[in-house]
């Protein structure tokens, strides 16, 4: 089997690739960087995934700064919509299986469900880089019979201060012992390399051939930006720690774009498909954490 990936050099994809590259299981794995080519050029594109012919394309390449993005749409939407509708048009070409990671931006926050944001449930993107998300996920649908989309939210592990909340927290506490989070923005935090781990496991199922559609893929449990900086600091620091974590409102923060409040996905229909269910949130912010240690 010949899988691709793009956006290996990224915040998910740097963590994932080394999984995958280290598995015998492929016959060989191409990992495509920013530098390699322009995920906007349709040319290029077809011409790098027409040469390679994955079995299974992964796409991950993304611009994934919400804010950036909302001050930029039209580079956005250059990038996260129609750099998605190129690699599907490719993927259509060859038969490929096109794997795309979404986000729970799609949603609103609004009146969610009981218990988490299901795939049927009805998307209302607040800002740029969920419509970029919901649009290319319809692309998908609209072009494609073999597809796999994955949800998820709130990703952690890798990155620097400036693109992870955990290092930023912890970047922030060296000059200061105070940081302020956000405490009315409710997500499900999902670690990376966990993520990476359950979409390794699905690619060798017997049953991955059949797995079509949507899917939720996330940490159990729910938390805010506030929950899981204190977590953060007890995990680093201990429990008699120094450092003060100070709750703000969403709209006294720094955002520019804006938000949903709430974004909880509920991960029922993967668990019933796969039998996999990623473990808490604090659990795995712990590992992470312990990671960081060493």
């Amino acid at each position: 089997m010949r899988l691709m990936i793009t956006g290996a050099d990224g915040l998910f994809g740097s963590q994932m690739a080394p999984l995958f590259m280290n598995d015998s299981f492929y016959s060989e794995v191409v990992l495509k960087s920013v530098n390699d080519f322009d995920i906007r050029q349709k040319k290029d594109v077809i011409k790098n995934v027409c040469e390679i012919k994955p079995d299974i394309l992964i796409h991950m390449a993304a611009w994934v700064d919400v804010d950036g993005c909302e001050k930029k749409p039209q580079e956005a939407m250059e990038i996260n919509y129609r750099g998605v509708m190129n690699i599907t048009e490719a993927c259509r070409m060859i038969d490929s299986k096109l794997i795309f990671i979404s986000s729970d931006y799609i949603f609103d926050g609004i009146d969610p469900p009981l218990g988490g944001y299901l795939e049927n449930s009805e998307s209302n993107p607040l800002n740029v880089y969920g419509k970029a998300k919901r649009f290319s996920e319809q692309y998908i649908q609209n072009m494609l019979h073999n597809y796999l989309i994955i949800r998820t939210a709130w990703l952690f592990g890798g990155g620097n201060a400036q693109n992870s909340f955990i290092l930023k927290v912890l970047d922030s506490l060296k000059y200061s012992n105070k940081f302020y989070a956000i405490v009315d923005q409710v997500g499900s935090p999902t670690y990376s390399v966990e993520l990476g781990e359950c979409l390794c496991k699905i690619l060798k199922s017997k049953d991955f051939d059949s797995l079509k559609g949507i899917y939720h893929i996330a940490n159990t449990g729910e938390c805010s930006w506030y929950d899981q900086a204190l977590k953060t600091v007890e995990f680093m620091y201990g429990r008699t720690h120094q450092y003060k974590i100070i709750p703000v409102l969403m709209n006294s923060s720094s955002y520019y774009a804006r938000r949903p409040k709430y974004s909880v996905l509920n991960t029922d229909k993967f668990y019933y498909a796969t039998g996999i269910r990623l473990s808490s949130w604090e659990n795995s912010l712990k590992q992470y954490i312990e990671s960081l240690k060493i």
